[in-house]
């Protein structure tokens, strides 16, 4: 019997080694026949086939396998294919005691890493002047021409002139279609040039109540524009980028789920759509949460981005959905950070996006991605741009030049005093105080109160406690107030006013994390003394709480209060006492309150307030308002206003524009001469107790123009 065993024992391990034989000998040959393939037939797809073949058949054959991974890498190279880096990678990594084999993998990939840097230019970039100015815009598919949205109204520029082919053509604007919107270039053309999407009045104030969403597609060469009806969509730039197919006949874009569930920190949820243009009726075409869509030059997928908050970060990924709907397969990611804007090289190969590295939307890289790629993060392409981009990319031209607009940096500002009746201004605040904000004088009138960030000495704006100090009225260091903290690092310091008798200030502030902006209920109106003794929160409700001023008696603080269903550009005044208490609503939404400063008259009987293109005033006791100054156009948020100390003239100033002030009993309107030049732009004014000095902050605004980026990709692809 053990005789037996031994003898069945003897013939099974013969058996096995058989067997281990021949598979040996069926990987070689498929080896052999491979290079036979590859380098007598210079089939080399066909070669690579018979490679992959002995990695998914005889992976145990170690030695032959790494040498079939390794061709693999030598056929793509020949083939010109980027894709051979990831061939080599796989040598390093899966075969690492096949030692010859891993050393000529690593020489190869060192060598194709030279030769790829090599064959990378430097991107060139070609400034394009637009007498127009637009600061935003899309490219026509062909790359002639620029369609953007100036005065309520669709434009279409010749890119290249009579003049030179770096100065523009003239504008002409499309008739047919009038008060469309657009701020970061999220407008559409159709791949045969022929039809431009454009998003109708905004949401946020162009509208009238009632008015439902709308987008147009216009014909470009003329007649009546398609008229369609959007779903609830996000009503920030993120959600209203368009996109058409080739022919202009289906619309993309992205809007709130059918299911408004919530995600994450209580945000909606928005997916992307598609709509037929003469039908209408959208439908959802992925599961997966998605923005910015944009349709690839054959129609058949859409590219789309979705972003994911992380710890004091953004993550964002890029994904790709068939055009008819369906499972989205995912192209890259960003550990940090978001993508935006993709848009596809007119071969649809490669997409191109914005990189935005923190929580605004501040981008100064572009990406290069090539989506048919295996692996698309290691043949990455990444252009550092010269300025900051905050729109849209403006398109990819058939010559392989990328549009953008970038923003030259700006003059932050200084605040400066001028004599009441004009003159020239004094500059008063030092070069480390980044965008200063003069708020209002001492009683004596030899200080100015003013928020404002120290720059830090790597230059970026760094924020000393609360921002809150005050500037001798002749000019000098800035000293900050030691206001108390609660031990909760309170934050914030924003449109502080100093009480009457110059004890006490009052401000917007709050708790939140660092890594996020604030929500309503973290914050609110607070009041501190100017020495630190004491800090005490006025307001906490869950609403926007801001703009608060001192009555002058020191009795009252009035504040602008945001309720959650109103538009972000409009509130209502609120008072309440000093000493904390009861809130006392003193207008309604009838009243059109523009978010933008307020201000007491001196006699402490009105406050008046931001309306469209009017300052209104509201009794204090309580009634109806009534228009204290009318303008031509309307004022832009964040305006700022202040009465002359006798009550008889007000100054105000548009955000950005010139310091006017109107003669309350002539209505007689005067510019504010200050002496500076007229690229300044102004944003704050705060009038001296003895009326003869305006203090104000000025600053010269950065500039947006079109460039075209050449150059950016390998000379061979």
């Amino acid at each position: 019997m053990k005789a037996r065993n031994l003898i069945g024992l003897v013939l099974a391990l013969a058996l096995m080694w058989t067997a281990e034989a021949a598979a040996q000998q069926t990987a070689e040959e498929l080896y052999q026949a491979g290079l036979y393939q590859e380098e007598v037939q210079g089939d080399l797809q066909g070669a690579i086939a018979v490679y992959q073949s002995i990695l998914q058949e005889h992976p145990q054959n170690r030695v032959v396998a790494a040498q079939a991974q390794l061709h693999i890498g030598l056929c793509l190279e020949k083939l010109g294919l980027i894709e051979a880096r990831q061939a080599y990678r796989d040598v390093i990594d899966g075969f690492p005691e096949q030692r010859d084999v891993v050393a000529m993998a690593q020489e190869r990939l060192a060598s194709l890493a030279q030769e790829l840097a090599e064959l990378r230019r430097e991107p060139t970039f070609t400034k394009i002047e637009i007498a127009s100015k637009p600061d935003h815009g899309v490219l026509s598919p062909d790359g002639r021409r620029l369609a953007f949205v100036s005065d309520d109204g669709l434009w279409v520029v010749p890119v290249h002139g009579n003049v030179d082919a770096t100065i523009a053509g003239e504008p002409v604007r499309i008739a047919g279609v009038e008060g469309v919107w657009d701020g970061y270039g999220n407008l559409a053309w159709s791949g045969d040039g022929r039809w431009i999407a454009v998003n109708g009045p905004d949401s946020s104030w162009q509208r009238s109540p009632g008015d439902s969403d709308v987008v147009y597609v216009v014909p470009v060469d003329g007649g009546e524009p398609r008229v369609i009806h959007m779903p609830p969509r996000w009503q920030l730039h993120q959600g209203q980028r368009l996109s058409l197919t080739p022919d202009g006949g289906t619309l993309a874009f992205s809007a709130l789920g059918e299911d408004p569930e919530e995600g994450p920190d209580n945000e909606q949820k928005y997916f992307i759509y598609s709509t037929p243009v003469s039908e209408g009726g959208s439908r959802q075409l992925a599961s997966t949460e998605g923005l910015l869509p944009a349709f690839s030059p054959d129609g058949e997928r859409i590219a789309f981005v979705t972003r994911r908050r992380g710890e004091g970060h953004f993550k964002s990924d890029l994904w790709l959905v068939p055009s008819s709907g369906g499972e989205p397969v995912g192209v890259i990611s960003t550990d940090s950070g978001r993508l935006r804007a993709p848009v596809w090289s007119p071969g649809g190969d490669f997409i191109a996006t914005h990189y935005e590295p923190g929580l605004n939307n501040v981008s100064k890289e572009l990406w290069v991605i090539p989506v048919n790629s295996a692996d698309p993060q290691s043949s990455l392409i990444k252009i550092e741009l010269p300025n900051t981009s905050w729109n849209m990319l403006a398109g990819w031209t058939p010559d392989d030049r990328l549009g953008v607009f970038l923003t030259t940096p700006e003059d932050p500002g200084a605040a400066y005093t001028v004599p009441a009746t004009g003159g020239k201004a004094v500059r008063i605040t030092p070069e480390h105080i980044y965008r200063p904000d003069p708020r209002g004088w001492s009683s004596a009138g030899d200080r100015i109160y003013l928020h404002g960030l120290s720059v830090g000495g790597d230059g970026d704006p760094q924020l000393s406690q609360l921002g809150i100090g005050f500037i001798p009225a002749r000019g000098g260091e800035v000293t900050s107030m030691p206001i108390a903290t609660d031990g909760d690092s309170i934050r914030g310091g924003v449109n502080p006013d100093i009480s009457p008798d110059g004890r006490e200030v009052v401000f917007m502030g709050g708790h939140w994390p660092r890594n996020r902006r604030p929500q309503a209920e973290e914050l609110g109106i607070w009041k501190a003394a100017v020495d630190g003794s004491t800090l005490t929160q006025l307001t906490a409700e869950p609403v926007f709480d801001a703009y608060p001023r001192w009555s002058p008696d020191g009795q009252w603080i009035a504040f602008l209060r945001l309720e959650e269903e109103l538009d972000y550009d409009g509130g209502n005044i609120h008072l309440i006492p000093s000493s904390g208490g009861e809130i006392r609503q003193l207008t309604t939404n009838a009243d059109s309150v523009d978010v933008s400063n307020i201000a007491f008259s001196p006699d402490g009987s009105r406050i008046a307030y931001f309306s469209r293109n009017t300052i209104k005033v509201v009794p204090v006791q309580g009634g109806p308002s009534e228009v204290l100054v009318t303008t031509g156009s309307r004022f832009p948020f964040f305006s700022a206003l202040d009465w002359s100390p006798d009550g008889t003239r007000i100054v105000y100033v548009p955000l950005g524009g010139k310091i006017w002030i109107d003669h309350l009993s002539s209505g007689e309107r005067t510019e504010l001469d200050t002496g500076l030049s007229d690229d300044f732009g102004y944003y704050s004014v705060a009038w001296s107790p003895d009326g003869e000095r305006i203090a104000f902050a000025a600053g010269r605004p950065s500039e947006t123009e079109l460039w075209l980026i050449g150059d950016f990709l390998p000379e061979e692809r």
